[in-house]
């Protein structure tokens, strides 16, 4: 094995190392927008649960279901931007993560492609040494 294919294998071993890099960040990322709509959704239910029944209701609990809905309001809206910023960086993640992958299997490609190169010279060596070994024996013989 020669230098190079040393140099090869070591780059392949980074390029991978990089792609599952990129791959778990962009898991950390999704979890990261599944957890902002899951909060989401949790303020959405309790809202929905916020409501006025029909009956005999005080001007307090009025006031408290009022007060209530604003605050979820309120907490819904605070989460919008967090939530464009994660699926930004979801969609920044996704690029990086396909870029490694690319970056990861053209280094493969090349190794691969080296290897065959090395193998095929050490078959055409063989294969000249043993033709030079098979004339020089039958001349020995003459």
């Amino acid at each position: 094995m020669t230098g190079a294919d040393n140099r090869r294998r070591r780059i392949v071993r980074i390029r991978s190392v990089e792609h599952r890099i990129a791959q778990q960040l962009l898991a950390q990322a999704q979890r990261e927008v599944a957890q902002i709509r899951s909060i989401r959704d949790r303020i959405t239910a309790l809202n929905r649960a916020n409501a006025i029944e029909a009956g005999e209701s005080c001007g307090i609990a009025l006031a408290v279901i009022a007060e209530t809905q604003s605050r979820l309001a309120n907490a819904n809206q605070s989460t919008t931007v967090p939530l464009n910023q994660a699926l930004a960086q979801v969609s920044h993640r996704q690029a990086n993560s396909a870029h490694a992958e690319i970056r990861e299997q053209s280094v493969r490609h090349i190794l691969e492609k080296s290897e065959a190169e090395r193998n095929a010279n050490e078959e055409r060596r063989a294969s000249t040494a043993l033709c030079y070994r098979t004339n020089v024996d039958a001349g020995d013989e003459q």
